[in-house]
């Protein structure tokens, strides 16, 4: 059984997937596998694939395109890993970024390990003065260790700040757990934040190396269904291929808090018990879920279905709800008070051109130094 299965679910992004595949090849740790699982491409992922000639990579596919949840579901089935890592199919490793997981993957009170990224824009990235670029956040270099349930309270009143990536290395106990109770493990809109904070419910630790050792890669295909984001350029939005991606959620605007808050409750859904004593902060998520279609409607977009809804939901709402936006608040900010302490500030932001890299690749196999060398 290796320690680690790196899975890979790709759907017509033969172009990316090249450099996904050889990042985690490219590790100076061998105790992994590699799971590439096609989701129907009509591309030439099959013969991407087919020419690596390494005995690790096992080649999977589905017989008909799946939504990203079922597609995830089917990527696991023959995981044989100890811990899973979901890697997208337009994201990068470092070549340390598995012997550094390694260490905290041999606990048995850790179920979730992260880092931080750099993020990549990719050269056909649409808006072009971003492009061939990369964005590193600011980070302690240090490795900070969370309790799972004080995270989840934390989610709870959308302290978002502690969301692993979907590249996450989760425990395939707990996997196995959630599995063994209710038929599967990924669900839509996201299957990442459904996952992680099913596994924070399971309590122990939650592991964040606070360095960047990804590249989080950003692409004209990284997202699906056509929306304008500025004037004269489309790219596509990650919920395209769902007919109805807010289930569970009290809203069904498409806003990044939404896609949270639904993954969250349909968490709460899957396992009740384990999320019984945590209350949600109703308030601060009606005032964020605003705040996100102002932002929406001063980038041109056409609100008026939403801010409808919005005001129907709100009339019916429990009298007084609103309210607790100024208690929830410092809750909150006494939350974010407790624990090891993340830093904020300003990204780096550096040029491809002048740093040595032109793909994202290349990109990864410098992450470390140039985050290093240009650290604030």
């Amino acid at each position: 059984m290796p320690l680690f299965s790196v899975v890979i679910p790709t759907h017509n992004r033969a172009d990316s997937l090249c450099y996904t595949i050889q990042g985690v090849l490219n590790q100076d740790f061998d105790d992994y596998e590699i799971i590439v699982s096609d989701n129907f491409s009509c591309d030439n992922t099959k013969q991407i694939i087919r020419s690596f000639s390494d005995k690790r990579i096992k080649y999977i596919s589905t017989v008909k395109y799946l939504s990203a949840g079922d597609s995830w579901d089917f990527a696991i089935y023959d995981a044989k890993g100890k811990y899973i890592v979901m890697m997208p199919d337009d994201d990068c490793m470092t070549p340390k970024f598995l012997s550094t997981m390694a260490p905290f993957a041999q606990s048995e009170e850790v179920n979730l390990i992260s880092c931080i990224t750099g993020r990549y824009y990719y050269p056909d990235f649409p808006k072009p003065s971003f492009r061939n670029q990369l964005h590193i956040e600011p980070f302690t270099d240090r490795v900070l260790e969370f309790s799972a349930l004080e995270t989840l309270k934390k989610w709870h009143y959308l302290d978002c700040r502690l969301v692993p990536l979907p590249s996450a290395v989760m425990s395939r106990k707990i996997i196995d757990i959630v599995k063994s109770k209710i038929g599967r493990f990924f669900f839509n809109p996201a299957p990442d934040y459904c996952a992680s904070s099913m596994i924070l419910s399971f309590g122990g630790s939650f592991i964040l190396v606070d360095r960047p050792l990804l590249a989080f890669g950003d692409c004209a295909k990284t997202y699906r269904s056509t929306v304008k984001i500025i004037p004269g350029v489309t790219i596509y939005s990650p919920l395209g291929d769902m007919n109805n991606p807010f289930e569970v959620a009290l809203l069904k605007g498409h806003y990044s808090i939404n896609v949270f808050v639904e993954s969250l409750f349909k968490s709460k859904c899957n396992l009740p018990e384990n999320f019984f004593d945590f209350k949600f902060a109703w308030a601060l998520y009606f005032s964020e879920y605003y705040s996100g279609m102002q932002d929406k409607k001063r980038e041109g977009y056409n609100i008026e279905r939403d801010e409808l809804e919005y005001k129907n939901v709100v009339s019916k709402l429990t009298p007084g709800l609103l309210d607790n936006y100024s208690n929830e608040l410092a809750i909150r900010y006494n939350m974010q008070k407790q624990g090891p302490q993340l830093v904020s500030g300003q990204n780096i932001i550096l040029q491809g051109e002048q740093n040595g890299f032109s793909n994202i690749l290349e990109c990864a196999s410098k992450l470390e130094v140039l985050s290093q060398v240009n650290k604030k």
